[in-house]
């Protein structure tokens, strides 16, 4: 058996980026819609979040073979994707108080008005307006 041979034998599938990045996505989704019922789901889905990190982190350092490379542009609309969490969060928050507690607090508002704003205002312009870089 050549050298060749034994590393195709021994290496695991090509590690799928795009596959990764949507589990994560949805877990935080998942997370935002149940938090205001079940609000353990952030804690347990932080603890799930940081193992998934350290085993797809030992998986792709030790067997996993990486087949292409990714630009910086899926990160980033990953990142942009997560401006959604809060929207999620806040008409989650606001829906469940209203059909089953029958009440909306001002603070539901406030926090659906504040979740909005962030997803559609320009935050990269607003921050360099703020921070000057």
């Amino acid at each position: 058996m050549t050298q060749k041979e034994a590393n195709i034998y021994y290496e695991d599938w090509p590690v799928d980026f795009p596959g990764e990045y949507a589990y994560l996505i949805a877990t935080m989704f998942m997370a935002a819609l149940y938090a205001p019922v079940i609000p353990s789901a952030l804690i347990w889905t932080a603890i799930g979040n940081f193992a998934n990190y350290w085993v797809e982190k030992n998986r792709i350092l030790r067997r996993s073979s990486i087949g292409q490379t990714l630009g910086a542009s899926l990160a980033r609309e990953m990142t942009e994707l997560l401006e959604w969490f809060l929207i999620i969060y806040g008409v989650s928050t606001f829906s469940f108080n209203y059909f089953f507690l029958g009440a909306v607090s001002v603070f539901d508002i406030i926090q659906l008005v504040i979740a909005v704003a962030n997803a559609f205002l320009p935050m990269d312009e607003i921050n360099k307006m703020i921070f000057g870089k």
